[in-house]
């Protein structure tokens, strides 16, 4: 479970986890919207009641399915750190077309990698913080030479070890600094046994291994790896493991959440090898957001301005609490506020003037910050939802 899986077919590998989708650019600033297609379920962990194995459940909301507990990391934004030991690779040599000598692992950049990857999963839904300067409560990641830390060593690239365990807490804690399950701690294992990179002992090369470049690697004229050698990258590792641990599974397994829906992304369970890193696609973000921030997934765009023409975008001030909203065209009944997490603040007063198109809200009882405001308007059958950054003024 959980495995980035190697499938051998020439020289490409289906790991557990083979990425066959083209890479996608991460150029979205944190905690942007998300368009997700409310029709689209995906499959993630839950707690039934009272006590048992976890289950598998499609959902698009999985935070408000009645009779369970969704498991994720209760302590966001979320921490990882790579642990350095005996068993890491001190040697990732393979040769190109050329017959030139090349490392593929550089161990000076694992921890930017390990960085980066969580990063990313936390920018989704604006934790922000780097995680370099996080120091507590961090998901601990290792290097393995035993094959018996992975259900099979010839093809998990990567493993998460003691991820979902069902006890009083529906998750991952932060206890004391410390992250903790009822069943220990959660950890994420990478593979380096002879299983795997089928070492050379007379000529020291790798037949596979991971490479940690941000491209495939070359040699010094630029040519790629020879024949018989095969790589996988290790952000991608890191990208999808870290996201099994956050509470996301394989959308390409049983149950089909989607059917008929291509599925791509980093979370898919398997990964050719010699292929560039990839990136998150929108499935993956909209499973993750869903999960940890649904507010930014669910916005109607609908023409609906601030009162101040100065004020763009989202800001939304509040001055005594009050908030004034204009154009809005429709005939306000309800209005009702959500944060981040899509937990329901309630039913918020307001005095709507449908002759001037103006809303005035009552914003007591939310505090600054992210919220989406909903309209249930007569005549129309779904909702407005707009999203605002409360900002207030006085």
């Amino acid at each position: 479970m959980g495995i980035f899986s190697i499938n051998c077919t020439a020289i490409n590998i289906v790991l557990s986890l083979l990425l066959l989708t083209p890479s996608v650019s991460f150029g979205q600033s944190c905690g942007s919207i998300q368009n997700c297609n409310p029709n689209i379920m995906f499959p993630y962990r839950f707690c039934p009641p009272g006590s048992g194995a976890p289950v598998y459940r499609c959902s698009n909301n999985p935070n408000n399915e009645p009779g369970f507990s969704v498991y994720k990391v209760l302590s966001m934004p979320a921490c990882a750190k790579l642990t350095r030991g005996s068993a890491d690779p001190n040697s990732s040599t393979m040769e190109d077309a050329v017959g030139n000598r090349i490392e593929v692992n550089d161990p000076s950049a694992w921890d930017a990698i390990v960085d980066q990857a969580i990063d990313k999963w936390n920018c989704l839904c604006n934790f922000t913080g780097s995680n370099s300067s996080s120091t507590s409560c961090c998901l601990q990641i290792v290097w393995s030479e035993n094959p018996s830390d992975f259900e099979d060593a010839t093809t998990r690239l990567g493993e998460m070890q003691n991820r979902f365990a069902i006890g009083t807490t529906c998750g991952v804690t932060c206890t004391g600094g410390v992250l903790r399950q009822v069943n220990g701690f959660p950890l994420i294992v990478l593979n380096n046994t002879q299983s795997l990179t089928q070492k050379n002992q007379n000529s020291g090369l790798l037949r596979r291994s991971l490479y940690t470049g941000t491209a495939l690697p070359v040699g010094p004229t630029n040519e790629l790896l020879a024949r018989g050698f095969t790589v996988y990258s290790l952000r991608d590792v890191m990208l999808h493991e870290l996201g099994h641990w956050l509470g996301l599974f394989h959308p390409d397994e049983t149950p089909d959440c989607a059917p008929g829906v291509v599925k791509t992304g980093i979370m898919k369970k398997s990964v050719f090898g010699n292929e560039n890193p990839n990136e998150l696609s929108d499935q993956d973000k909209c499973a993750f957001m869903k999960l940890y921030c649904p507010t930014l997934t669910s916005v109607e765009w609908d023409e609906i301005v601030n009162d101040d023409p100065n004020v763009g975008g989202l800001l939304l001030h509040i001055s005594d609490d009050i908030g004034i909203i204009r154009n809005v065209e429709c005939d306000v009944n309800s209005v009702s506020a959500f944060d981040i997490q899509g937990r329901n603040l309630g039913d918020m007063k307001f005095a709507f003037d449908a002759s001037s198109k103006r809303l005035e809200i009552d914003f007591h009882n939310v505090s600054n910050g992210p919220v989406l405001v909903e309209f249930n308007c007569s005549g129309r059958q779904a909702p407005i939802r707009r999203l605002f950054l409360v900002q207030r003024v006085n």
